[in-house]
């Protein structure tokens, strides 16, 4: 695994094992603010040896820190302490360059990142067992840098990363908006600190708490994506909902397709759902018929889930079918009939799910693959909704963390919350509106709320 300096000690045997390696490393440290960052890279680097059987990776380069409230000067320091008591070893030929020759006689050379074994001193220490983490460091704001379409291809075919901007970038190229952000995401992660969200046991995961999170922003833009990602966001949701905050059980509230939902308010224009809607899918789903099929009813929603999400994601309403990494299987030769006050058609699967989606949200007609109308304006209003409700919930008293366009609270806070979340979506879709001069939808979003062990419990929606 690869180390990231953004844990702290979470009950007093982890205070005690870091204490226990500050001491043992003998550097002397001044002041409560620099000891806490001694004991974040201490509780970093447990957390890191224990999630990957036994090796850490430790990068060595100071742009590799420069989003983290700690620098490579005293993780350096930390590590060489630890390595001088034996509490790990550097594996022999990490840290280096390795020269080879390839079939075209041609001398390459790839570097290998510089890892540490964990010694058994380490994993020995009295109460490392009991020993709980809180991850309290995440960088506050991301931004990945522009790229083109080709730029895109070719990153992806190597396997890297989007490159993020630096620090200095996003503050000379962004200023104030920047500023607001960080503030907006520093608000809640002091909130979150207080009240810190449990995850349990999963896979060769120990359980751990969390408490920070980053904005994510993309394309070197502020006005794109903003999503929140923290220690929860990758996990199965069957795990997470058997988590807790300040002890409570939790439950899971969720945009009923909030994309289609969001573009169509947004654009200024009504759904084909009639009065009240608790699912637009199912909704959908109700006029397709499709021959000789064997597909349950969730492999069809799921079908028709991924239909809407590629069409808005590619900004083509026209798309004929479906990505070559698509997670359901689509009949290539499959007859669909469908039936919406014209002629029946008989098509492709693909095309009748997309044929069916097109009538139910008309607003797609306006949807494009430029970012002010396609994926990217989604995702930015989804984001910055999510950031209005969950500040409104901290002036409520009511903790809640984001996944997406999901809220997990505490199951005693969740029909306050509902009625939050719906009531800032509300607010917000008529400013957007009014200052857009669309025509203004006036929506009460359906919802669903899902908790560890029972059914998922719909809730209807409906134009006001």
């Amino acid at each position: 695994m690869i180390f990231t300096p953004t844990w702290s000690p979470a009950n007093s045997e982890a205070e005690q094992v870091v204490d226990t390696i500050i001491d043992a490393i003998g550097i002397e440290i001044k002041g409560a603010v620099t000891r806490d960052k001694y004991k974040c890279v201490v509780s970093s680097f447990l957390v890191a040896s224990s999630t990957d059987g036994g090796t850490v990776s430790v990068p060595q380069k100071d742009k590799d820190y420069e989003h983290y409230g700690v620098g490579l000067k005293i993780i350096k320091q930390v590590v060489t302490g630890m390595v001088e008591q034996s509490y790990i070893s550097k594996v022999a030929i990490s840290g280096q360059r390795l020269f080879y020759e390839n079939d075209e006689g041609k001398v390459k050379s790839i570097g290998i990142s510089t890892q540490y074994y964990i010694e058994d001193k380490l994993l020995n220490l009295g109460v490392l067992e009991e020993a709980a983490w809180v991850e309290t460091g995440r960088p506050s704001v991301l931004i990945s840098k522009a790229e083109t379409k080709g730029q895109t291809y070719n990153r992806r075919s190597l396997g890297k990363k989007r490159q993020k901007l630096t620090k200095k970038e996003m503050r000379n190229i962004f200023g104030r908006d920047l500023g607001t952000a960080v503030s907006g995401v520093s608000l809640l992660v002091k909130y979150w600190k207080g009240h810190p969200l449990y995850l349990p046991p999963a896979g060769n995961r120990a359980g751990r708490y969390a408490a920070s999170a980053t904005r994510t922003f993309h394309n070197g833009r502020m006005d794109s994506g903003g999503r929140y990602y923290g220690g929860w966001s990758g996990v199965h949701s069957n795990t997470r909902l058997k988590g807790s905050i300040d002890g409570e059980a939790l439950v899971q509230i969720d945009l009923n397709a909030s994309q289609p939902t969001l573009f169509s308010s947004l654009m200024g224009e009504v759904m084909e759902v009639g009065g009240s809607w608790e699912d637009l899918y199912s909704e959908m789903l109700r006029d397709l018929v499709i021959l000789d099929s064997k597909d349950t009813d969730q492999t069809r929603r799921n079908k028709m889930k991924q239909v809407t999400v590629e069409v808005i994601g590619t900004g083509n309403i026209l798309k004929q079918s479906p990505s070559p990494d698509s997670n359901v299987t689509w009949g290539k030769d499959d007859k669909v009939f469908i039936e919406l006050g014209h002629t029946p058609v008989i098509s492709s699967e693909f095309n009748q799910y997309r044929q069916m989606l097109h009538h139910y949200v008309p607003a797609l007609n306006k949807l494009d693959s430029s970012y002010y109308n396609g994926a990217g304006f989604i995702s930015y209003h989804e984001a910055q909704v999510m950031q209005e409700t969950l500040i409104a919930l901290v002036k409520k008293e009511i903790v809640a963390y984001p996944i997406h366009d999901c809220l997990l609270v505490k199951k005693s806070n969740q029909y306050e919350a509902i009625e939050t979340y719906r009531k800032v979506i509300r607010s917000y879709i008529l400013r957007f509106n009014r200052f857009s001069r669309y025509n203004e939808i006036d929506i009460t979003i359906p919802v669903s709320v899902e908790e560890s062990g029972k059914d998922k419990v719909r809730i209807a929606g409906c134009y006001n």
